[in-house]
């Protein structure tokens, strides 16, 4: 037997590239409702993401929850030396993003923070912002501290960031 399963990480209807546009929200929320309505299975990376799904469609299938973070138990190697790829010196004090770059996420306050501490920030990740962030950094001049690593395999991003000392999610409350 067959089984459909159905991938929810966000509601689309509820992010703000969509939220904003009436006739686009109510074209997706069609086209969305269709996902969970037909599927055996809804798998969600938090609980609240089953929740916001919920309040939006007024149902849920069958759900699991998988969390999108690294298992305890996983040998992650800090090899300080995978930094300097980027520019950064071994010993400097970094921290790390990883994710969409896009609306949201905090990132423009984030590179402006570094001109006040004495870090570097790495952006792993690609996205729609990421040609107006790269012009921020230039125009603040801090491209020798801002880095950006663009997308990469899920493996070689928690290996990046586990050469990295510190993790740095701001996510704004735009969407469900």
């Amino acid at each position: 037997a067959a089984y459909l399963i159905y991938d929810a990480r966000e509601v689309y209807t509820e992010l703000p590239a969509v939220a904003g546009n009436p006739i686009r929200r109510a074209v997706w929320r069609r086209l969305e409702r269709r996902g969970p309505a037909s599927t055996d299975l809804i798998v969600v990376t938090a609980p609240h993401d089953l929740q916001a799904i919920l309040d939006v469609h007024g149902f849920v299938p069958r759900s699991i929850l998988i969390r999108n973070l690294p298992w305890k138990n996983d040998n992650l190697t800090r090899d300080r030396d995978r930094l300097s790829a980027f520019g950064i010196p071994a010993e400097s004090q970094v921290i790390v993003y990883v994710g969409g770059l896009q609306k949201g996420r905090g990132l423009d306050a984030s590179i402006a923070s570094i001109k006040s501490i004495q870090v570097h920030l790495l952006l792993i990740g690609d996205g729609a912002l990421r040609e107006s962030l790269q012009q921020l950094v230039e125009a603040e001049g801090l491209a020798d501290r801002v880095h950006f690593a663009g997308a990469l395999a899920a493996g070689k991003a928690l290996e990046l960031a586990a050469c990295c000392d510190a993790g740095l999610v701001l996510v704004e409350p735009l969407s469900k």
